[in-house]
């Protein structure tokens, strides 16, 4: 049976807490914790990629700002399309636009910003009742942002941790000097 990886022990168990921690302070501050946690898993999906994290944040500010637009823009073409057909009529807009423009915008029209566009839509429909879509945005963005640079510091010290465990075993392991 394989050993369990010491690093991945030690990563993990500070994720942990870094989660605990982000739940208690959203929690004490009456603050949805959804956006913050949905950053996470894009974050680990991209392989903690630092590079993705501008795509992620940006991406989610587009997608909520969508589902912000969606209901004034809904409502003033269902009187000829109807409530559902102009509902669908808009998410196709919004899906072909980030299909048609992700390569010219990559930053704001990607996947990200369709999935927080479709978790918007659930959160608004969450009991007890919803924050405000505006409240979503800043949690995505200061929160999103604290998390993603977290989990990088996180890695960073497990990377350190790891480096000087094997300098140590490399020092032990190596023959004594010859005088």
């Amino acid at each position: 049976m394989a050993m369990l990886d010491q690093n991945r022990l030690m990563f993990g168990a500070m994720l942990l807490v870094l989660i605990a921690i982000a739940e208690i302070v959203l929690h004490e501050f009456n603050l949805p914790a959804w956006p913050v946690f949905f950053v996470m898993m894009f974050f680990f999906l991209a392989h903690m990629d630092k590079k993705t994290a501008p795509n992620i944040i940006i991406g989610a500010l587009v997608g909520i700002g969508c589902f912000i637009v969606a209901r004034p823009v809904i409502a003033a073409i269902a009187p000829i399309t109807g409530i559902a057909v102009g509902r669908l009529l808009y998410l196709l807009v919004v899906v072909g636009a980030i299909i048609l423009f992700r390569e010219k915008v990559p930053m704001a029209l990607n996947d990200y910003a369709f999935a927080y566009l479709l978790l918007s839509g659930l959160a608004s429909k969450a009991l007890p009742s919803p924050h405000s879509p505006f409240i979503w945005m800043a949690v995505t963005l200061f929160g999103g942002t604290i998390i993603i640079f977290a989990i990088l510091g996180i890695r960073k010290i497990v990377v350190a941790i790891a480096r000087k465990k094997a300098i140590k075993r490399a020092a032990a392991a190596a023959p004594p000097p010859s005088l």
